[in-house]
């Protein structure tokens, strides 16, 4: 029996995506082996010799990091194991993915999430349960008290200073807004690639379909009260949406003016909050850069050049990096920003977003993160063509 190459290719990547949400009893074992493989098949494609003067240029501005890890913090050194796959697979042009098989898998995975923090956010007692069991992280207990309503599309919309977070499984708002979002990504990403390949018009069960999955995106956005990932969203649309063209030109198709409406919508909800975070002393955007300030103004010279700070809590991917591997760390991931946007135009609104939530979370630096962002990268980036 012979096995098609984008059979084996779609099912380690959507085993990388299954896994990442199974309960933790299994997850982590199941994660390391699946990325494993994963690795395996990166390392003997044709790829890893593809872009190599670059990737060797990345490579040694992340080394002073890496080495430190080794030496102090070696328990630290699989956070590199992310990017670096990212890295050293690129371009990924030897991967065959099938859009269908990643557009249901991810799709489901959206609902899973959107209607266990809805079930969650009533006080449903069995899926209760079933998180106490089955996702029982380490130091999630500060997580599990955002309470509980009754009307959950108000909710949605409470932004005061009262409001009720839906952490979901995963109890943490931030982590599930975060988690939903990537695989947002990936589905709207391989929705875009599977319509261009087929060139038809879409049927109306495909625009109900693909509306619902929007809209459970939105609503466990709304439902975390993430502010890092709500405006990462609206980047995403904006971004990916927007046409000059026909901007210049003064004409606007339907979806515009629904997106122009969420958009405007999220804004007006979010917008002083967002400012009030970073200017009150207590807002959470003011502490995680009064910790990365502090931090730069009494790191040695050595330290802000090579890294080698790893206990530290920053709570921005900027931070973590800047810690990790210093001046010549956050060198290595402009290389590697630019490298891909220069790669395709599909490359772009995906890099701005995350230029973006970079400011308010981390990324690639958690191990949770960067499991998603690894089948993201690698959908996104073989499917992409070549800017001539």
């Amino acid at each position: 029996m012979i096995i098609k190459k984008s059979s084996l290719d779609t099912f380690l990547i959507m085993l990388v995506m299954f896994v990442v949400v199974l309960p933790i009893l299994i997850a982590k074992k199941l994660l390391l082996l699946a990325i494993f493989v994963l690795f395996i098949r990166i390392f003997i494609s044709e790829d890893f010799f593809l872009h190599l003067q670059k990737k060797i240029i990345i490579v040694i501005l992340l080394m002073p990091g890496i080495t430190g890890a080794i030496l102090m913090a070696p328990e630290h050194l699989i956070r590199f194991s992310g990017i670096l796959m990212i890295v050293i697979g690129f371009p990924f042009s030897t991967f065959k993915i099938k859009n269908t098989s990643i557009l249901i898998l991810s799709s489901l995975i959206i609902f899973y999430l959107s209607i266990t923090q809805i079930l969650l956010l009533q006080g449903n007692q069995l899926i209760i349960n079933f998180r106490e069991f089955a996702y029982n992280f380490e130091g999630i207990d500060a997580h599990k008290n955002y309470g509980t309503t009754d009307n959950i599309f108000r909710n949605a919309f409470d932004f005061s200073y009262q409001k009720i977070r839906g952490g979901g499984l995963y109890s943490n708002p931030n982590t599930l807004a975060a988690i939903s979002l990537f695989y947002f990504f990936i589905y709207d990403i391989t929705w875009k690639n599977f319509n261009q390949i087929v060139n038809r018009n879409l049927k109306k069960w495909e625009i109900f379909f693909n509306s619902l999955v929007f809209i459970a995106t939105l609503n466990v956005l709304m439902q975390s009260k993430s502010k890092t990932f709500i405006i990462g969203f609206v980047i995403y649309l904006i971004a990916s949406n927007f046409d000059l063209v026909s901007f210049v030109k003064l004409k606007f198709k339907k979806k515009f003016f629904i997106l122009f409406l969420i958009v405007f919508g999220i804004l007006f909800l979010l917008l002083d909050k967002i400012i009030l975070s970073f200017l009150q002393g207590g807002g959470s955007g003011n502490v995680k850069y009064t910790i990365l300030f502090d931090y730069l103004e009494n790191a040695s010279i050595f330290n802000l050049l090579f890294g080698g700070t790893y206990n530290v809590w920053f709570d921005t991917e900027y931070g973590y990096w800047i810690g990790a591997t210093g001046f010549f760390g956050l060198v290595a991931f402009f290389v590697i920003y630019r490298i891909f946007y220069n790669f395709s135009v599909k490359t772009r609104p995906l890099l701005i977003t995350f230029l973006f939530t970079s400011i308010g979370s981390s990324l690639f630096y958690s191990l949770l993160h960067v499991s998603i962002l690894i089948p993201l990268f690698i959908i996104l980036l073989s499917t992409a063509k070549r800017i001539n």
